[in-house]
């Protein structure tokens, strides 16, 4: 099972081109707004990954504001929306100029492999916000001995000044009541990519191995930890294939899973329920429907241990099959 990382991608959703809902502005009532976003959107997206120059930081700052003050003299719903948008979207301006979401990948990745002593004492990537706030308010010396390593020289002198070291700890640890939009859930996404990426590290034949094996083992205790981060990132991309990848691997360790492998290799015409048919077509959705056949085949084959959970195992078996098939091509 192999997993991917993408590049988070924000989506701004225009409400002016949608017919307006009561309370609502027209499109002709925002259109002394919408070119100033388009605007701002213009700029953020041609630098997109990179860091701003001063000279578009300043320009969106200007925008910023102005966007903001056209929107609040709109009091009709949709326009409030946007301003909030808009707002999210601004907030991001200062992280983006000192290139701290770079910076957050790469802190978090030397965190999680341990490469410097100092972290050792600091639990950076708890998932516990009470604790996190403590944690990289003791621990900003070694936040800033990790980043002079692997960060760029903004995101270093960002974070030596106390007060935008300040509110980036806030953006960290408050959890916003504005949906799963904005800095804290992005940097959240970016802490749980080591542990995600690091399961490409264990390499496991799953034809192959047996119950319990060490290896196996170690990768399902390394899943459980990032399906527990990517539940508490509500911005990861790809987080199902991650639970998806990880059901299977719990699968494999259990008598369903190997008697699984086992029955593909042997002649199974005498069990007429099949029809004739293979015992799991891997392109295609395990119908519900082969579920009594299947318990028949496995106890016949594997014996009263394949059997055992039997019903759970399906269940999973049977979502990890239909997902895959639902992303082929047609």
């Amino acid at each position: 099972m192999q997993f991917f990382t993408f590049s988070l991608l924000i989506f701004f959703i225009c409400y002016a081109n949608c017919a307006p809902k009561a309370g609502d502005c027209t499109a002709d009532e925002l259109k002394e707004c919408t070119p100033l976003g388009n605007k701002l959107k213009a700029y953020m997206s041609r630098h997109e990954g990179y860091r701003l120059p001063p000279d578009v930081y300043q320009n969106c700052t200007i925008l910023c504001g102005s966007i903001t003050k056209c929107y609040n003299e709109l009091k009709c719903n949709n326009a409030q929306e946007l301003k909030e948008d808009f707002e999210i979207r601004c907030s991001k301006l200062e992280y983006l100029t000192a290139s701290i979401h770079h910076c957050m990948n790469r802190f978090s990745n030397a965190v999680y492999q341990r490469t410097y002593e100092c972290s050792e004492k600091y639990d950076f990537l708890t998932r516990d916000l009470t604790k996190k706030a403590q944690i990289y308010k003791d621990g900003q010396a070694c936040f800033v001995e990790i980043a002079e390593k692997v960060c760029r020289a903004e995101s270093v002198e960002y974070l030596k000044n106390k007060e935008t070291y300040g509110k980036l700890v806030d953006f960290l640890t408050v959890k916003p009541d504005n949906g799963c939009r904005g800095p804290h859930h992005e940097f959240s996404s970016e802490q749980c990519k080591p542990v995600v990426n690091s399961l490409n590290d264990l390499k496991v034949d799953l034809e192959k191995v047996q119950i319990n094996d060490p290896t196996l083992l170690k990768l399902i205790g390394r899943c459980k930890e990032a399906v527990a981060c990517v539940n508490d990132a509500c911005m990861y991309p790809m987080a199902q294939d991650i639970h998806d990848g990880c059901d299977v691997f719990q699968l494999v360790n259990t008598h369903y899973g190997r008697c699984l492998v086992n029955v593909g290799e042997k002649d199974l015409s005498k069990y007429a329920c099949l029809e004739g048919k293979p015992i799991v077509d891997k392109n295609e959705c395990l119908k519900a429907d082969k579920k009594d056949c299947l318990k028949i085949v496995f106890e016949g084959e594997c014996g009263k241990e394949a059997v055992k959970n039997f019903d759970e195992h399906f269940e999973t078996h049977r979502r990890t099959t239909c997902r895959r098939a639902s992303l082929m091509p047609k």
